[in-house]
């Protein structure tokens, strides 16, 4: 078991001390609080395996992001057409007003 510092486990785990140090207070982090010559230092307890579950899960999956950027490219193809569409409408809309206000 690895004994962390609450300002590390935080940088590791990209979260804020204050979330740290409350999760220590609510039971959902083992850990200690030791005197030390510079004060009251506190410290997390850290298995081993604990890391490598987290890596596992941040990683996304090879085989998923070609399927997940093909459905974004077509999505974003999609908009563009709709997009071009909608300027069409509005250049229309605005050609009729302006030769509207100019007929009175």
């Amino acid at each position: 078991m690895e004994r962390l510092t609450v300002k590390e486990y935080a940088r590791r785990n990209r979260m804020s001390v204050y979330e740290v140090i409350r999760k220590l207070r609510r039971g959902e982090l083992s850990g200690e609080t030791v005197e030390e010559k510079d004060g009251r230092v506190h410290y997390v307890h850290v298995k081993e395996n604990d890391n490598a579950d987290e890596e596992k899960m941040s990683c996304p999956d090879r085989e998923t992001v070609p399927e997940d950027m093909a459905q974004i490219v077509a999505e974003l193809a999609s908009l563009r057409r709709e997009i071009a569409r909608l300027k069409e409408v509005v250049a229309r809309c605005c050609e009729k007003e302006y030769s509207a206000g100019q007929a009175d």
